[in-house]
């Protein structure tokens, strides 16, 4: 873990470590390792994301309707965005078939990391059942 921070372009790429003798272990039980600090990491940040949405939800800078994420994201205003794993709306929203959500809900994502975005996902049950994605605008 030191080589790779010291040679690193992105040293915060992984933080922690990997616990044991990696000497001992095969390439694919050091990728199993990595993928599960790096998936609990990733876990923690959307969480600390979405915590930081909740207290920006009565303001005008974030939302979970999708017309409306929909269009920021076009407009490349999106900064954060928070998909539910396996994201699917419980009712489909007014004027969108349960066809293409799956479609816009990709699309959204697309353009939201077009324009820069951060983009976390986070089990359905985390975030809402009402909603399965939330974004913070830039402006």
């Amino acid at each position: 873990m030191a080589l790779y921070r010291r040679a690193a372009v992105y040293p915060p790429l992984m933080e922690g470590f990997l616990e044991g003798d990696l000497h001992s272990l095969s390439l694919q039980e050091i990728a199993r390792l990595a993928h599960k600090l790096a998936s609990i990491q990733a876990q923690y940040k959307a969480e600390k994301q979405l915590h930081q949405l909740r207290e920006m939800s009565c303001t005008e800078r974030a939302s979970s309707d999708i017309h409306i994420i929909r269009k920021a994201a076009e407009e490349g205003r999106v900064a954060k965005l928070i998909l539910a794993e396996d994201a699917k709306f419980e009712a489909a929203p007014e004027g969108l078939e349960s066809d293409s959500q799956e479609a816009l809900l990709n699309a959204v994502a697309v353009l939201s990391i077009r324009h820069g975005a951060e983009v976390f996902t986070l089990p359905a049950d985390v975030l809402s059942p009402l909603a399965p994605l939330a974004a913070m605008f830039r402006y």
